[in-house]
Protein backbone atom coordinates (compact mmCIF):
# COMPACT_ATOMS: atom_id res chain seq x y z
CA UNK A 1 0.00 0.00 0.00
CA UNK A 2 2.90 2.51 0.60
CA UNK A 3 4.50 1.63 -3.02
CA UNK A 4 0.84 2.67 -4.06
CA UNK A 5 0.70 5.66 -1.77
CA UNK A 6 3.36 6.98 -2.69
CA UNK A 7 2.73 6.62 -6.69
CA UNK A 8 -0.39 8.07 -6.10
CA UNK A 9 1.13 11.20 -4.18
CA UNK A 10 3.85 11.59 -7.13
CA UNK A 11 1.03 11.30 -10.06
CA UNK A 12 -1.21 14.02 -8.37
CA UNK A 13 2.40 16.05 -7.93
CA UNK A 14 2.35 15.78 -11.80
CA UNK A 15 -0.67 16.59 -12.10
CA UNK A 16 -0.63 19.71 -10.47
CA UNK A 17 2.37 20.20 -12.12
CA UNK A 18 0.94 20.69 -15.49
CA UNK A 19 -2.21 22.34 -14.37
CA UNK A 20 -0.10 25.30 -13.59
CA UNK A 21 2.01 24.91 -16.50
CA UNK A 22 -1.20 24.52 -18.65
CA UNK A 23 -2.00 27.82 -16.59
CA UNK A 24 0.77 29.92 -17.91
CA UNK A 25 0.47 28.43 -21.24
CA UNK A 26 -3.47 29.25 -21.64
CA UNK A 27 -2.45 32.71 -20.09
CA UNK A 28 -0.45 33.32 -23.16
CA UNK A 29 -2.62 31.61 -25.78
CA UNK A 30 -5.37 32.59 -28.10
CA UNK A 31 -9.26 32.59 -26.82
CA UNK A 32 -9.74 29.01 -28.26
CA UNK A 33 -7.27 27.65 -26.15
CA UNK A 34 -8.62 29.37 -23.45
CA UNK A 35 -12.15 28.44 -24.06
CA UNK A 36 -10.97 25.09 -23.93
CA UNK A 37 -9.42 25.19 -20.21
CA UNK A 38 -11.88 27.07 -18.59
CA UNK A 39 -14.11 24.04 -19.61
CA UNK A 40 -11.81 21.75 -18.35
CA UNK A 41 -10.09 23.42 -15.58
CA UNK A 42 -13.25 22.83 -12.63
CA UNK A 43 -13.16 19.39 -13.77
CA UNK A 44 -9.57 18.64 -13.73
CA UNK A 45 -9.30 20.57 -9.81
CA UNK A 46 -12.33 18.41 -8.36
CA UNK A 47 -11.14 15.30 -9.52
CA UNK A 48 -7.25 16.43 -8.14
CA UNK A 49 -9.10 17.06 -4.84
CA UNK A 50 -11.30 13.33 -4.98
CA UNK A 51 -8.08 11.54 -6.29
CA UNK A 52 -6.43 12.76 -2.83
CA UNK A 53 -9.08 10.86 -0.78
CA UNK A 54 -8.89 7.71 -2.15
CA UNK A 55 -5.70 5.49 -2.38
CA UNK A 56 -6.44 2.68 -4.87
CA UNK A 57 -4.96 1.24 -7.75
CA UNK A 58 -8.46 2.68 -9.11
CA UNK A 59 -7.05 5.68 -8.28
CA UNK A 60 -3.87 5.03 -9.92
CA UNK A 61 -5.21 4.85 -13.15
CA UNK A 62 -6.98 7.69 -13.06
CA UNK A 63 -4.33 10.24 -11.99
CA UNK A 64 -2.36 8.62 -15.28
CA UNK A 65 -5.07 9.23 -17.32
CA UNK A 66 -5.32 12.85 -16.12
CA UNK A 67 -1.81 13.29 -16.50
CA UNK A 68 -2.25 12.13 -19.77
CA UNK A 69 -4.77 14.36 -20.61
CA UNK A 70 -3.09 17.22 -18.94
CA UNK A 71 0.50 16.33 -21.24
CA UNK A 72 -1.61 16.11 -24.60
CA UNK A 73 -3.23 19.43 -24.20
CA UNK A 74 -0.04 21.21 -23.16
CA UNK A 75 1.16 20.02 -26.07
CA UNK A 76 -1.26 21.75 -27.94
CA UNK A 77 -0.03 24.96 -26.65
Amino acid sequence: MSDLKTELEKGISEAQALVDDVKVRVHLAGMDAKDEWNKLEPKVTAQLTSLKRDLSSATKDAVDDLVGALEKLRAKL
